[in-house]
């Protein structure tokens, strides 16, 4: 199965598949362990009591910031009225994984929006 966007520094190695699911978490030794055994880790939004896992129901735009390892994965999701930008990284002397995620309200009210794993 192929992985759309991996990220790593060597020792550690992370992948998201077309869903920007996390697929693969390679560590101490890239090749070797992988601690998820290829499983699915997904993560959704909820809002207006509306869940939806982000997947095929949103619009996803997965990618890399120009000439860096660090990704820049855009999405929307209509029924939700929510859109989302997602940086990942492996810093490139330590072990760390770091996500970024910007969510923005695309309805004209306030609203709680939260985040499932």
């Amino acid at each position: 199965m192929p992985r759309d966007i991996p990220i790593g520094n060597g020792c550690l190695l992370i992948t998201f598949d077309q869903d920007y699911c996390l697929r693969d978490i390679y560590y101490p030794c890239v090749g070797k362990e992988n601690h998820t055994d290829g499983h699915k880790f997904r993560f959704g939004l909820w809002a207006d009591e509306k869940f939806s896992w982000v997947c095929k129901d949103w619009n996803l735009r997965l990618g890399y910031v120009p000439e860096s390892l660090l990704t820049h994965v855009t999405a929307f999701n209509a029924n939700l009225g929510i859109s989302f930008l997602c940086n990942d990284l492996i810093d490139y002397r330590e072990n760390i994984y770091i996500k970024k995620i910007i969510l923005k309200n695309l309805s004209e009210k306030e609203r709680e929006i939260r985040g499932g794993k």
